[in-house]
C-alpha cells in the first residue's frame, strides 16, 4: 500500500514555502472551529446547570424551539406543546398554569362595538384588561387605549391617549382603540412568516412563538392594536392570570408581538371579556350583540342558548334591582304630591 500523501498546504509549510491564499484560510478556519469547540466545551463543564438550566429545561427548551406553526399541529402535538409549557412555567417561575388550546365556538362570529356615549373616560376596563391577559408591568403596556376627543372629532391621531387629570371633561367625549379583528386584517397579510392570522370565529390572533419580530404589523395597522415586547415582560406571581390559552394570555417573551385577543381563553369558554365587566360601554357582539346575558341571536339568524355565568347573573340582577329602586323612588314624590292636591280639592270643595 501507498503512504498516505500529505496535503499541498501541510507540505508548503514544512518546506517553509509560502502558502497559498486557499491554504490560509482553511487553517484559519480549522483553528477557528477547534478554538469554537473547546470553548463551549469549556463553558459547559465550567458553568453547569447555572447557565443553561436543568437538562429537563434543555430538552423542554430544544422541543419548544423546532415545534411547528399551530395550525399545522395536530391535537396531540398541541397538547403535548400546552404540557411543555406548563412545566417550564414551574421550573421558571414556581407557579402552576392551566393552559388551553380550546378551539372556537362553533357557528360563533365575535365582533367588536364602542359605545362612546357610554365612556367617561375612568380607564377601569384597561386596568382589568392588563390583569387578565398578563401584560407587562414594567413597559405599563395596554391593550386598550382611551383617546379624550372633542366634539367633531373622530380619529384617534388628533386626540389625547395620555390624558392624566380628572374626568370626564365637558364637552369631550371618550373613544377606546384597540384592535377591531378585521375581516380584512392588513396585520395578516404583511406578516411575512403567518404567525398571525383569523380564527373562523373572527378572532384574529398571533402564535407567540412563530414572530421574528419584523414589526411589519405594527405599520400595517391603522388603530395602534399591537404591542411589541422590547424588553423581557414583568408580571409579578401574585397578579398573574393562571388559567391561560395558547393563543391568549400566556406569558410573552422579549422581541415578541401581542395584542387584544377578546379575552379568548375566556370568550371561547362563553364568558365575557374581562372588559366588560367593569365598562358596559365595551361589549363584544356574538352575531348581533351580547350585552345582557339571556338569548343571543347568532350570525346565521337563528337564535341559541347562551349560559352566563354566576358573576354576570348578578351583575344583570343588580342592575335591574337599581333600576327598580330608582323609578319607585322618582314615583313616590310623584304619588305624595298627587294625594295633597286630592286632599287640597276636597277641602276648597266642601
Amino acid at each position: 500500500m501507498e503512504p498516505l500523501r500529505k496535503s499541498d498546504c501541510q507540505t508548503q509549510k514544512e518546506d517553509n514555502h509560502p502558502q497559498d491564499t486557499n491554504c490560509g484560510r482553511r487553517e484559519f478556519l480549522k483553528g477557528a472551529a477547534r478554538i469554537t469547540a473547546l470553548g463551549g466545551a469549556a463553558m459547559l463543564a465550567g458553568c453547569g446547570t447555572e447557565a443553561f438550566g436543568s437538562s429537563e429545561t434543555l430538552k423542554l427548551r430544544f422541543k419548544e424551539f423546532f415545534k411547528k406553526n399551530y395550525r399545522l399541529m395536530t391535537p396531540q402535538e398541541k397538547e403535548e406543546t400546552v404540557q411543555r409549557l406548563e412545566r417550564l412555567a414551574k421550573i421558571k417561575r414556581g407557579v402552576d398554569v392551566q393552559m388551553s388550546t380550546r378551539e372556537p365556538i362553533e357557528g360563533g362570529l365575535f365582533g367588536y362595538a364602542f359605545n362612546v356615549t357610554r365612556c367617561e373616560g375612568y380607564m377601569e376596563c384597561v386596568a382589568a384588561c392588563v390583569k387578565e391577559n398578563n401584560l407587562d408591568r414594567k413597559s405599563n403596556t395596554q391593550y386598550i387605549r382611551i383617546f379624550e376627543m372633542e366634539h367633531g372629532e373622530m380619529t384617534p391621531d388628533v386626540g389625547d391617549g395620555k390624558y392624566f387629570h380628572e374626568v370626564p371633561v365637558a364637552d369631550h367625549f371618550y373613544m377606546g382603540v384597540q384592535c377591531f379583528h378585521c375581516q380584512s386584517a392588513p396585520c395578516v397579510k404583511a406578516c411575512p412568516t403567518k404567525a398571525t392570522w383569523q380564527e373562523p370565529d373572527g378572532i384574529v390572533v398571533v402564535d407567540y412563538d412563530w414572530c421574528i419580530s419584523c414589526r411589519y404589523c405594527i405599520a400595517a395597522c391603522p388603530y395602534y392594536g399591537r404591542r411589541f415586547n422590547y424588553n423581557e415582560p414583568v408580571v409579578p406571581i401574585n397578579e398573574m392570570t393562571k388559567k391561560q390559552h395558547y393563543l391568549g394570555n400566556r406569558i410573552r417573551s422579549r422581541g415578541q408581538m401581542e395584542k387584544c385577543t377578546f379575552c379568548v381563553q375566556r370568550s371561547r369558554e362563553g364568558r365575557n371579556p374581562a372588559c366588560i365587566f367593569l365598562f358596559l360601554g365595551i361589549w363584544i357582539e356574538k352575531g348581533i350583540g351580547l350585552i345582557v346575558p339571556g338569548l343571543v341571536p347568532s350570525p346565521l339568524g337563528e337564535v341559541v342558548d347562551y349560559a352566563p355565568s354566576w358573576v354576570e347573573i348578578c351583575v344583570t340582577l343588580g342592575i335591574l334591582a337599581l333600576g327598580i329602586f330608582v323609578v319607585t323612588m322618582l314615583v313616590k314624590p310623584a304619588l305624595k304630591i298627587e294625594q295633597r292636591f286630592e286632599s287640597y280639592n276636597r277641602s276648597e270643595t266642601g
